[in-house]
C-alpha cells in the first residue's frame, strides 16, 4: 500500500492504465519512478509469470517530470508507450517498441492548445498508433482530440476534434483499436474497425460521447524486448 504523502502516489490524476497484454498472453507493465530526471520503466512478463528481461528505462527524451504514463500491446507483441511533460504547457510524448527495438520518442502535438492532458492510446498489429487526449482551449472550453500515426511517423495526418465540451471538464478519454483493420485514410476514422475517444464530464456525468470498439484479432508471435537494463 502507498501512503498519500509518497511522491510516488502524486504521480497522476488519471485512472491507472499502465498495462498490455498480446496475443500469446504476455504483458507488459509500465510505472513512473520520481527521480531528478523522471524513469519510465516497462517490465514484460510471459503467460507463465517468468520475467522475460529486467525492467527497461524508456524515458526518450530525458524529463525532470513526466505524468499519466500510458501503454499500449499489439496482438504481435509490438508496445507503444505515452506520456505527459508539462514542457510547452503540456507535450505528450510517444515511443514505440517495434520488433523488439526502441523507436526514438517523439513530441505527438502539432495543433496546440494552451494545455492538453490524459492520453490514452491504442496500437494495431500493423503499427498504426491511435491517440486520444484532452485539450482546454479556453477556461470554458475543453476538446477531446485524436491523432493517428502510421508506424510512429511524426509526419502523420495533424490531430483532429471529436468532442467539445463548453460546460464541465472531461475526464480522460479511452480508446480501443481493432488489430486488424481494413485499408485506413490517414486523418479519418472510419465507421467500423477503428478507434473511438470516449469521455464523459465531471459536471454533466449523463454525457457520453460512442464507447471505444472491442479489441479482437487473431494470435501473432511475440516479439521480446531488446534493450539494456535500466540503472
Amino acid at each position: 500500500m502507498i501512503a498519500a504523502s509518497d511522491p510516488s502516489a502524486e504521480q497522476s490524476d488519471d485512472v491507472p492504465r499502465a498495462i498490455g497484454v498480446d496475443a500469446s498472453g504476455t504483458f507488459s507493465v509500465a510505472w513512473r519512478i520520481n527521480a531528478l530526471n523522471d524513469r519510465l520503466h516497462v517490465q514484460t512478463v510471459a503467460a507463465d509469470g517468468t520475467l522475460l528481461a529486467p525492467p527497461l528505462d524508456l524515458v526518450d527524451p530525458p524529463v525532470p517530470l513526466l505524468r499519466d504514463p500510458v501503454i499500449a500491446v499489439a496482438p504481435n507483441g509490438d508496445l507503444a508507450l505515452a506520456w505527459e511533460t508539462p514542457a510547452n504547457n503540456g507535450d505528450i510524448i510517444v515511443r514505440g517498441v517495434v520488433a523488439g527495438v526502441a523507436e526514438p520518442g517523439l513530441n505527438a502535438l502539432v495543433g496546440k492548445n494552451p494545455n492538453q492532458q490524459s492520453p490514452a492510446i491504442a496500437l494495431d498489429d500493423t503499427g498504426r498508433l491511435t491517440l486520444a487526449y484532452v485539450g482546454v482551449a479556453l477556461p470554458n472550453l475543453s476538446q477531446i482530440l485524436v491523432r493517428r500515426l502510421a508506424n510512429f511517423d511524426p509526419d502523420s495526418p495533424s490531430e483532429f476534434i471529436v468532442s467539445e465540451h463548453a460546460t464541465g471538464i472531461p475526464t480522460p478519454p479511452t480508446v480501443a483499436t481493432w488489430p486488424t483493420a481494413p485499408s485506413w485514410s490517414p486523418g479519418a476514422i472510419p465507421p467500423a474497425r477503428s478507434s473511438i475517444a470516449a469521455s464523459t464530464s465531471k459536471a454533466l456525468p449523463g454525457r457520453r460521447s460512442p464507447a471505444a470498439s472491442s479489441p479482437a484479432g487473431s494470435p501473432s508471435p511475440t516479439a521480446p524486448i531488446r534493450g539494456a537494463a535500466s540503472q
